[in-house]
């Protein structure tokens, strides 16, 4: 397989060229399945099976329920997360991410960018970027890249520390270990 470039661009369907998209290709160090933990944090439990097998950069999937959520969508307009507090069993009908290492002082530590579609029994759902859920029975699948990804908290708006911050102002504020970013509870 040939190593891509970070900043290699695409064409399109037209033959111009995307010079924002950037592409580069990569190849699997290995595959994991992992039982996550009943009553652990859902995302934690990812982020620990990356841990545990030295992934900087992966991809996973995984599905199960969880006793309760916190979902949260990002408003483009006002740059800040607004959440979704779901205190009842759900079923993860989906759920998709990528870990990445995040800051590069010292020893970078290994964050699951999760999104999830959880299930109601009548049907109805509550999807976005899932912040914690307690897992209830859960099963993820991760293929894990032989180069990791360096996640720059300030290349995106919803990475910025104090979007994140200010997610939810009527929580009391804690720094997440795992990202290091400023958040509110």
């Amino acid at each position: 397989m040939t190593q891509s470039q970070p900043n290699d661009t695409i064409a399109n369907a037209t033959g111009a060229s995307n010079e924002g998209v950037q592409v580069r290709e990569v190849d699997t160090a290995a595959e994991y399945v992992a039982t996550l933990q009943a009553g652990e944090d859902w995302r934690a439990e990812i982020e620990t099976v990356a841990e545990a097998v030295g992934a900087d950069g992966a991809w996973f999937t995984a599905v199960g329920g969880v006793r309760d959520a916190e979902v949260w969508f990002y408003d483009q307009e006002d740059l800040q997360y607004g959440p979704t507090y779901v205190d009842e069993p759900m079923e993860v009908a989906s759920c998709i991410g990528n870990v990445a290492a995040v800051g590069t002082d010292g020893d970078p530590v290994r964050y699951a960018h999760t999104h999830a579609v959880l299930a109601r029994p009548d049907g109805s759902v509550v999807a976005g970027h899932l912040n914690r859920a307690t897992v209830f029975v859960g099963e993820v699948y991760m293929k894990v890249f032989d180069e990791g990804f360096d996640r720059k908290r300030a290349a995106t708006p919803v990475l910025d520390t104090d979007a994140w911050a200010s997610a939810t102002d009527d929580r009391s504020a804690f720094r997440d270990e795992v990202t290091g970013l400023d958040l509110r509870r």
